[in-house]
């Protein structure tokens, strides 16, 4: 807890000395520096109406589509933060140490992964076909990469099973930045770029504690985890 906080307390000083607004950071490359501007002061002279509200965004079929991906993916996430060590410790019957150690693995490939799979994604997609909603592919195609956990019962090869977790873990990883990645796209307006973010946060919360509940009651009921791995992998 101490190191934690101490790293944090050490970034805040760092964030203080790096941060700078758009039109004083020098390393800011000019043509995104002008976007920036671009787009803020557009959407500061936009006020004619009384704009869009919760509800109106939640009319909206592409809303629902990106809370309902974001909402199950962050529920495996929820599932893996509470349960990963337990699962190796009962289901794989490793000591404390080992599970502490190995429950980095799939995180580790997590954070690789989502940073690879966005910049791909940047790369292959045209701004064209990211106004079209074209990311969405990449959300589709990272949520299949998560079904990955439906695997892991199938098999008693450990180093197999840490594959399939570090695959499923890093799918919904992915599927967590790409979706809101797509929901940016989407937005014609960048001012309401808050109330979208703040229905996806609640969204996906929302069926996401759910996550270590569900997760402890059917290990209980069924003396395993495959059932848990079952729900996650179907949602």
């Amino acid at each position: 807890f101490f190191v934690l906080g101490g790293a944090t307390f050490v970034f805040f000083f760092v964030w203080l000395f790096f941060y700078y607004r758009p039109e004083q950071a020098k390393w800011l490359a000019e043509d995104e520096r002008e976007m920036i501007l671009a787009e803020r002061n557009s959407a500061a002279l936009q006020t004619t109406g009384l704009g869009m509200t919760r509800l109106d965004l939640l009319r909206h079929p592409t809303t629902w589509g990106l809370v309902i991906a974001q909402a199950t993916s962050t529920y495996t996430q929820y599932m893996f933060l509470t349960w990963l060590p337990g699962y190796l410790l009962k289901a794989q019957h490793l000591d404390l140490k080992q599970a502490g150690a190995y429950s980095m693995i799939p995180y580790v490939a997590a954070l690789l992964g989502s940073i690879a799979f966005g910049s791909l994604s940047d790369r292959l997609l045209s701004a064209k076909m990211r106004d079209g909603g074209r990311r969405r592919i990449y959300v589709v195609v990272s949520m299949l990469a998560s079904m990955a956990i439906l695997l892991v019962p199938a098999t008693d090869n450990f180093a197999l099973i840490m594959f399939l977790l570090a695959v499923a873990l890093t799918g919904s990883g992915c599927t967590l930045t790409s979706n809101v990645s797509l929901a940016n796209d989407m937005l014609v307006d960048p001012k309401y770029g808050g109330l979208l973010f703040g229905l996806l946060g609640i969204g996906s919360n929302c069926l996401a504690l759910l996550a270590p509940i569900v997760t402890g009651v059917v290990a209980q009921v069924t003396g395993d985890f495959a059932g848990a791995f079952l729900v996650a992998g179907t949602l």
